[in-house]
């Protein structure tokens, strides 16, 4: 407040500027507007176009990491890793700093990834962070960030976009090439609150649908279990079933009902 009591004025940070310019879908005039308006009440709490531009090219990965071509857009994924848990750090460092003394310097960030298959004309690999964890000093788990929508595409990383149609060939492909670079992920080191944090990162494939799941597992029928290979009419009679010879290696992409059945 200021000498007579008023509450003081409180201009938006460049990065504050950023995400009410992304969340209300401004344009760049409207936006430019919006900020000459508000300077002629005498109301400057509008930071400079170009101050977004700044804060918006701060969320980028670094040009070496990118890839484009006329058919792939490709970002690293350890470079897209470091820049999305830098930017997490950032956006807590409130939290960090009130505890700071109490978490420990090893850090793990939980993401799931897998496929997009919206579009008939394009295939995507991406990633959506969940959470962001560390362990106090009496061994206690302490969440410094959690995902507020899952499920929702806001936090979606793409990592890979092909303009190509899915197939078998290019499905098996990508998984490998994904998991390649996920065996190869080393620490991201951060600094915050005058302290040097080391993030391990945690990938899970989660994002799937049946069929990625069947052109991966080579399952040649949309309506057979890709995890023991029964059709709709043996899937009923639990005995069959049961003695079926299961593919171990499909575990990964979570289980189907023929399998729940099997199990329970």
């Amino acid at each position: 407040m200021d000498k007579s009591g008023r509450k003081k004025i409180k201009p938006y940070s460049s990065d504050e500027a950023l995400a009410l310019f992304i969340d209300t879908k401004l344009t760049k005039s409207q936006y430019i507007k919006i900020r000459v308006q508000s300077k002629t009440r005498m109301a400057d709490i509008y930071t400079s176009y170009h101050k977004i531009q700044a804060a918006k090219k701060a969320c980028y990965p670094p040009d070496e990491a990118i890839t484009i071509t006329e058919a792939l857009m490709e970002v690293q994924l350890q470079a897209l890793l470091d820049l999305t848990i830098r930017r997490l750090v950032l956006s807590q460092k409130k939290v960090f700093t009130t505890m700071a003394n109490d978490i420990s310097q090893e850090l793990v960030l939980i993401s799931k990834w897998g496929y997009n298959f919206r579009d008939s004309d394009m295939f995507i690999s991406s990633f959506v962070p969940l959470q962001l964890s560390s362990m106090s000093k009496s061994k206690n788990k302490l969440i410094l960030w959690q995902n507020p929508r899952s499920s929702s595409v806001r936090y979606c990383r793409p990592i890979r976009l092909h303009f190509k149609k899915e197939t078998t060939e290019l499905s098996t492909q990508e998984i490998d090439n994904i998991q390649e670079q996920i065996n190869n992920l080393q620490k991201t080191e951060v600094c915050v609150a005058g302290k040097t944090f080391f993030v391990t990162q945690q990938m899970a494939l989660t994002m799937l649908d049946g069929k990625f799941c069947n052109a991966v597992t080579s399952t040649t029928s949309a309506q057979k279990c890709y995890i023991c290979n029964a059709t709709p009419t043996k899937m009923n009679d639990l005995e069959t079933v049961s003695a079926r010879t299961v593919n171990e290696s499909a575990y990964r992409f979570g289980f189907t009902i023929a399998c729940v059945d099997k199990i329970f």
